[in-house]
């Protein structure tokens, strides 16, 4: 394995080193480094590193909601405690169950007053809510393979013995941040950040890079994850759980499950727009930052 204090090289589409699979980069450099589209940060002596997860498909499912919030709980827990900018190596992928996150935002939903309705979608800060509550719990407890989630109805619930599971592993500390500004900071202390707003037809779409744009007209609500960022490029990293959508990085172990992460960047001042004051106040928008899920190596203490 390379040395944390050798730095790796600058790998992407746009590289003659393409990297077809994602975790296979993570073999050999132990943290994934910004890739995609073969960005990375001008004024950094080395390439910073962030954490990914792989993480399954929500399929035609509108269930953004629990794989997305799943998604950023399973990268919350590859970051090691003595992590820094540049240095640390991921622990181990935990596999959580999407189905089982999207099933109790929707009762904490229903708890807090939210008629969500029968169809698919739910509300992102009801899941963590939700998981401050219930907790989270692995996949093999609450299985989501594709003809679970293309079979789920809206309004399961999980059941007193899968609840059980899930209240040994709460989610202890979170923030729902009260600006973007707040959302900026929390992010570039190296936690990763579900965030919850309207989506332009720009998203979309992605470019050979994995790049797309926030603009054009609304299509809908939507939730994905916010990796990292860089003010200098005006970039956003973006993950989600589309398929078909940016830079798609197969996950060769949990193939049969689908398990995959799509990963993206666009124009971080793009971004910023969906989350104005008004956007969070109302609820529009939010960005919800997890920092502990008990049961679990615990994260450097950081004031959210």
């Amino acid at each position: 394995m390379t040395s944390p204090t050798t730095a790796p090289r600058p790998l992407g589409r746009n590289t003659a080193a393409t990297v077809q699979n994602w975790d296979r980069i993570v073999a050999v450099t132990p943290i994934a480094p910004r890739i995609f589209g073969g960005e990375v940060p001008r004024k950094s002596p080395n390439i910073r590193r962030f954490y990914h997860a792989s993480f399954l498909s929500q399929r035609s499912r509108g269930f953004c909601v629990g794989f997305n919030t799943a998604g950023t709980f399973m990268t919350l827990l590859r970051i090691p405690p003595d992590a820094t900018e540049t240095t640390g190596e991921p622990l181990p992928l935990v596999p959580l169950s999407p189905l089982y996150t999207y099933d109790i935002s929707r009762l904490q939903a229903r708890q807090d007053g939210i008629a969500l309705g029968p169809g698919d979608g739910s509300i992102g800060s009801s899941a963590f809510r939700g998981s401050a509550q219930l907790g989270v719990v692995r996949l093999e407890d609450y299985p989501s393979t594709p003809a679970d989630i293309d079979r789920h109805r809206n309004g399961t619930d999980p059941g007193d013995q899968v609840e059980a599971l899930g209240r040994q592993h709460l989610l202890t500390a979170y923030a729902i941040c009260e600006s973007w500004e707040h959302g900026l900071e929390v992010v570039a202390s190296g936690r990763p950040a579900a965030l919850c707003s309207p989506i332009p037809s720009g998203m979309l779409r992605t470019d050979a890079q994995g790049r797309f744009r926030m603009s054009g007209g609304i299509v809908g609500g939507h939730c994905y994850q916010f990796l990292d960022f860089d003010m200098d490029q005006d970039l956003a990293w973006i993950a989600q759980a589309w398929e078909y959508w940016g830079e798609q990085t197969d996950d060769p172990h949990y193939a049969p499950m689908h398990h995959f992460t799509q990963l993206g960047t666009c124009p971080l001042s793009e971004l910023e727009k969906y989350f104005t004051p008004s956007a969070m106040s109302s609820g529009a928008s939010e960005i919800l930052v997890a920092n502990t899920l008990q049961g679990w190596t615990p994260l450097i203490t950081y004031d959210l």
